[in-house]
């Protein structure tokens, strides 16, 4: 039963999909052929990098029981037969791909009387948390800097933000996250090191998240601006007189096309910068969860991790391609 549902899935679904989107093309319905695309390519796209994922884990020296004290080979034969290991390594992918049909990764092999799903719905609603946050951060201080940039493009204002922007850049995460925890919480002792115990322990991992993001905003909308406002269409409007103001917010929603597109690459950005920035800062998220997989060699637990911030960048991407059309037709059925 588990065979026929990963069989329906990843086989009979993308097919149906991909066959009525060739459908609605030719009725000329673009949007819903791309809608209907961008759907068909999700569960491929994760069985993909499922299966590739596993191939890795599996070609990693050692096994899942190596950092424990040395075994007896009967009891190391228990443990192996018990989680399957003992299986040709087709079989196991077979059976990983059936339980991925119904999101079951299996039991963790390094968390004992645990499942994989256990451990994800413990570390899931702070990594959320996290991500979200640091979005907000880069959308809250990358349009509006990207705006100012291009306003006064050229000016002191402009080549300073510049500046700004690109040592942000080049800063990697956790020297960033350090520059953060020295004047709020070593000197100035104003904000929590760790945790997320308070609204407030979750300002500086956030921002030490976001902020490179926001960087990548601003330059995306100062130079989009910047296209929009050399165009024709500006000059028009401030002979007829429309204030300065109008002219920018109306070069604004151009502008924030590039962003949402950006959006996805972002996203998966965020998910994989937070391992990092959840370890700096003591956070309980899968961050920790996906060192720990990897430093146990377990396994189930690696994959389940992967696939999920997967299919989780791969939703993301394609609720950037949704709203992409809203701000620009130019782009439906891309």
């Amino acid at each position: 039963m588990d065979i026929l549902s990963a069989l329906f899935l990843f086989v009979l679904l993308p097919v149906a999909l991909f066959v009525a989107a060739g459908r609605a093309t030719r009725k000329g319905s673009r949007r819903s052929a791309a809608a209907l695309r961008r759907v068909a390519w999700l569960p491929l796209i994760v069985l993909t990098v499922h299966g590739l994922a596993f191939l890795l884990v599996h070609a990693v020296p050692g096994g899942p029981f190596d950092a424990e004290r040395p075994l007896a080979p009967a009891t190391r034969q228990a443990l192996e037969a018990r989680f399957g290991l003992d299986q040709p390594l087709a079989r196991q992918w077979v059976a990983a791909v059936a339980g991925l049909a119904r999101c079951d990764f299996g039991p963790s092999l390094a968390h004992r009387d645990h499942s994989v799903a256990d451990v994800i719905q413990e570390g899931l609603p702070a990594s959320l948390l996290l991500g979200a946050t640091a979005i907000f951060w880069m959308l809250l201080l990358g349009v509006p800097l990207g705006v100012l940039a291009a306003a006064r493009a050229g000016g002191c204002v402009d080549r300073g933000l510049g500046i700004l922007i690109a040592l942000i850049q080049a800063l990697p995460g956790f020297v960033l996250a350090a520059l953060l925890l020295l004047p709020f919480v070593l000197w100035w002792k104003l904000l929590p090191a760790a945790g997320l115990e308070t609204p407030a322990a979750l300002l500086l991992p956030s921002l030490a998240l976001g902020l490179p993001f926001a960087a990548q905003v601003a330059r995306l909308v100062r130079t989009a601006m910047l296209e929009a406002l050399a165009s024709e269409w500006p000059r028009t409007l401030r002979a007829a007189g429309l204030p300065e103001r109008l002219i920018l917010r109306s070069a604004l929603r151009l502008a924030l096309v590039p962003v949402v597109a950006f959006l996805g690459q972002a996203a998966a950005g965020v998910l994989t910068g937070s391992l990092v920035i959840e370890q700096m800062f003591a956070i309980p998220g899968l961050g920790a969860h996906f060192v720990e997989s990897a430093l146990n060699r377990d396994f189930t637990l690696a994959l389940g991790l992967v696939t999920l911030y997967t299919a989780m960048a791969a939703l993301c991407n394609w609720a950037a391609d949704l709203v992409l059309p809203l701000l620009d037709p130019r782009t439906e059925g891309t």
